[in-house]
C-alpha cells in the first residue's frame, strides 16, 4: 500500500510543480486559481496551485501544500 502511494505521488508530482503556461503568478492570483479549482471538483488543479503559491510564499503555504498532497495520494489510488 505505501508503495503504492508513492508511485501515485511520483505519478502527478511534475504537475503539482510545473509552471503555468502563461508565467509566474502572484500569491494572490494562485490563491483565486486554487478556489476556482476546488469549487469545480478539480482536486490535483487546486494541489498545484497551493504548492506553486508555497514556493512564494512557504511560511503560510507549505503546511497547506503538504496535506493536499496527502489527500491526493488517499483519493488517487481508490480511483483506479
Amino acid at each position: 500500500m505505501r508503495l503504492l502511494q508513492h508511485a501515485a505521488f511520483l505519478a502527478f508530482a511534475p504537475m503539482l510543480f510545473a509552471q503555468t503556461p502563461d508565467g509566474a503568478k502572484t500569491v494572490d492570483q494562485l490563491r483565486v486559481l486554487a478556489d476556482q479549482a476546488k469549487a469545480g471538483g478539480d482536486l490535483q488543479a487546486e494541489a498545484s496551485y497551493i504548492c506553486q503559491a508555497s514556493a512564494l510564499k512557504p511560511d503560510k503555504y507549505d503546511k497547506r501544500c503538504e496535506l493536499h498532497q496527502e489527500r491526493l495520494l488517499r483519493i488517487l489510488p481508490g480511483q483506479r
